[in-house]
């Protein structure tokens, strides 16, 4: 869950690429802008995870979601951010070094890829604009400059582009080496995570439902950070269970996909994915009023994910309801003071609700432990 207005750099590198495109390194500081890539998490946030995560590819020979860089998004998934968050470029180019004598394309594309690396996004946007006006009928280049216009909030522009692209697309195939209805899918994740932007979940919602049909019909597994993003979409329309189910589809997707490889081939990114998943599903079934089973739920997400201060505060708030006041106090204190990130964010109610969109009886939970223990006066 995270919010419209901190999309760009978060959850969201949701993008897709071609299967021969070399395993990004986690660890890596650089951004790269994704080129012809589609769902992603931008630099501007991931409503804010605090571990890098990563953005899917489908490979639709193994049937499986393949995972390359990006993270999970603000207030729980940085996917790149992820979309912000050093995504891996797309559609084959990635790790392709240009000599000054290459053709204007391959320069320009270099170029923008610098530009969006060292996050100067007014300078990508006009790289990108003269790309467009150099090969007007390739929709990589409209979905590309989309991309960053939503790391800048101008989803307006954002849309605008995502639209172009799917109109060239279309009606204007290239005789790319993945479908038509892949990259179509593609491209809707992309201008849902737009919608989402401005707020419009209807929109959002829509796109990720055509994207996610795509998926079934190319016959490759769920992109996990889509099915994320659909589920903040019914939790923002109060469709709490059929969020639920998407945040649990999601958490499944997250642990079965490949690829979320760090330095020293670890997991992290999985399964950070995973653990905010599950926390989103949690947070629904408190929401539904049942709190038994989302205590339980969080209390197994905690064993799972010791760096989670997000589970923390909602487990806290859950025993102070429950009139378990030490274990309420201790396992906040453990929040706060031995997991790096701390539990700041946690005393702005406005963020709670806004930016990491726990749901209303969350966040009255929360607020009146906070307000009981006179925390952060």
């Amino acid at each position: 869950m995270t919010d419209n207005h901190r999309w760009a750099r978060i959850m969201v590198a949701l993008v897709l690429a071609i299967a021969s495109l070399p395993r990004a390194d986690a660890s890596t500081k650089a951004r790269n802008l994704n080129i012809g890539h589609v769902h992603r998490v931008p630099h501007s946030s991931i409503r804010s995870r605090k571990a890098n995560g990563l953005s899917p590819k489908f490979d639709k020979a193994a049937k499986k979601t393949i995972i390359f860089r990006r993270g999970l998004g603000s207030s729980g998934i940085k996917l790149g951010v992820r979309l912000g968050l050093g995504l891996g470029l797309g559609w084959g180019l990635q790790g392709r070094v240009f000599a000054a004598e290459d053709n204007k394309v391959a320069y320009l594309e270099k170029a923008a890829r610098g530009m969006y690396g060292e996050l100067d996004f007014p300078e990508a946007i006009r790289v990108l604009s003269e790309l467009i006006e150099t090969e007007p009928d390739n929709f990589k280049w409209f979905a590309a400059r989309a991309e960053v216009y939503v790391d800048l909030k101008d989803f307006d522009r954002a849309l605008e582009d995502y639209n172009s692209a799917l109109h060239i697309r279309q009606n204007n195939p290239t005789g790319q080496s993945l479908t038509d209805a892949g990259f179509e899918g593609r491209l809707l994740a992309g201008r849902g995570l737009a919608y989402e932007g401005k707020a419009m979940w209807k929109d959002a919602l829509r796109d990720y439902d055509r994207a996610l049909a795509l998926a079934v019909q190319e016959d490759v597994n769920p992109d996990p950070y889509v099915l994320n993003s659909r589920g903040n979409c019914h939790a923002s329309l109060s469709e709490w269970e059929m969020a639920r189910k998407d945040y649990l589809s999601a958490r499944d997707a997250f642990q079965k996909a490949k690829g979320f490889r760090g330095e020293g081939g670890s997991t992290t990114q999985r399964l950070d994915g995973a653990i905010y998943a599950a926390s989103n599903a949690a947070l629904m079934l408190a929401q539904m009023g049942n709190e038994e089973a989302a205590t339980k739920e969080m209390v197994t997400i905690a064993r799972r994910g010791p760096g989670s201060v997000d589970i923390r505060a909602a487990l806290a708030s859950m025993y102070w309801k429950q009139g378990r006041e030490d274990e309420a106090r201790e396992i906040w204190q453990y929040a706060c003071e031995r997991i790096n990130a701390g539990c700041g964010k946690y005393f702005d109610m406005d963020w709670v609700a806004r930016i990491r969109r726990w749901p209303p009886v969350m966040v009255s939970m929360l607020d009146e432990f906070i307000k009981s223990q006179k925390l952060g006066e």
